[in-house]
């Protein structure tokens, strides 16, 4: 089970996911929970030590649009949006980051 912290950061990770990354434009139509199986593998990236680049973000997420939704993939949108995931703090429930 997760903790309340976690279930935080992951509703802060969703909504950069639909606001900067929403590689299939589905944020537009209200739908908010289109990219969730992606929150936790990408929190986990996140909490990496040593802490991962932009660049280890935004392929993290070009490989997803390419592997996984069978993109092409759009290379400014995922450093955008990797830039706005590596502003935040992402401290797990220990209070580590």
């Amino acid at each position: 089970m997760r903790s309340p912290l976690d279930l935080a950061l992951g509703r802060s990770l969703r909504n950069i996911l639909n606001d900067q990354w929403d590689p299939i434009g589905v944020a537009a139509d209200g739908i908010v929970d289109e990219y969730d199986s992606y929150i936790w593998p990408l929190l986990t990236l996140l909490r990496r030590k040593p802490a991962p680049t932009v660049q280890d973000v935004s392929d993290a997420l070009l490989v997803i649009e390419r592997e996984q939704m069978c993109w092409p993939g759009q290379a400014n949108r995922a450093w955008a949006a990797a830039e706005a995931l590596l502003a935040q703090r992402w401290r797990d429930s220990t209070g580590a980051a």
